[in-house]
C-alpha cells in the first residue's frame, strides 16, 4: 500500500534533490514517474499507479559523474608544470551541458582541454586536465577543489560536482626505477 511506499519514493526525492537542487517539486514528480518500471496496464492504472520506481533510471536521468574524486600531484623544482585528468562521464542519453571552475580560485591551478562542453551516454567519456604551475610558491602542500555543474536542456541546474586537487611541492623528488623481470 501507499504507506510503505511512500518512504521510498519520498528518499527517491531526496536523492534526486542532492544530484540536482535546482529540480522544482514538479520535475522531481515527473521525473519519478517517468523513469517508473511501468506494470500492468502501461501508464497510470488503479492497481499499479505509475508502476515501481526506479533510482538509478532516476539518478541516472540528471547525473554527471567525475573520477577519482581527488588528483594529488608531485612538483619539484626540476619539474615544469605537472598535469592531473579527471574523467567526466553521465549515464542519461540528455545532452548536458557543463562548465568547470576551481573554488577557491588560486593562483597555481588551471582546469584546460576542455574547461566546457556538452556530454551524453552516447559521448565519450571526457578527461578535464588540471595543469599545476609553481606560480612562485613555497615548499608546501596546497588544495583547492574542481567543480563541475551540469545544466539539462529542460535547464535543471546538476552539481556541483568537486573533485580535490592538491598539489605537493617540495625541493627534490627522488625517482626509481625498477625493471620488470619474467621468470621462464
Amino acid at each position: 500500500g501507499t504507506s510503505m511506499a511512500t518512504p521510498y519514493v519520498t528518499g527517491l526525492a531526496a536523492l534526486l534533490w542532492s544530484y540536482a537542487p535546482s529540480l522544482s517539486r514538479d520535475q522531481v514528480k515527473e521525473t519519478i514517474q517517468n523513469t517508473a518500471d511501468d506494470l500492468g496496464t502501461p501508464g497510470w492504472d488503479q492497481y499499479f499507479g505509475w508502476g515501481r520506481i526506479n533510482a538509478w533510471k532516476a539518478l541516472s536521468s540528471v547525473s554527471l559523474q567525475t573520477a577519482p574524486d581527488q588528483v594529488t600531484l608531485l612538483m619539484d623544482d626540476q619539474t615544469g608544470p605537472v598535469e592531473g585528468q579527471i574523467q567526466l562521464t553521465t549515464p542519461t542519453s540528455n545532452v548536458i551541458t557543463w562548465t568547470s571552475g576551481i573554488s577557491p580560485t588560486v593562483s597555481w591551478l588551471s582546469a584546460s582541454m576542455p574547461a566546457s562542453g556538452t556530454i551524453s551516454a552516447a559521448s565519450s567519456p571526457i578527461q578535464v586536465t588540471v595543469v599545476a604551475t609553481d606560480s612562485a610558491l613555497t615548499y608546501d602542500t596546497y588544495t583547492t577543489t574542481l567543480l563541475i555543474t551540469g545544466t539539462t536542456a529542460s535547464s535543471v541546474v546538476i552539481g556541483p560536482h568537486a573533485t580535490q586537487v592538491r598539489l605537493i611541492y617540495v625541493s627534490q623528488l627522488h625517482r626509481y626505477y625498477f625493471p620488470i623481470m619474467f621468470k621462464h
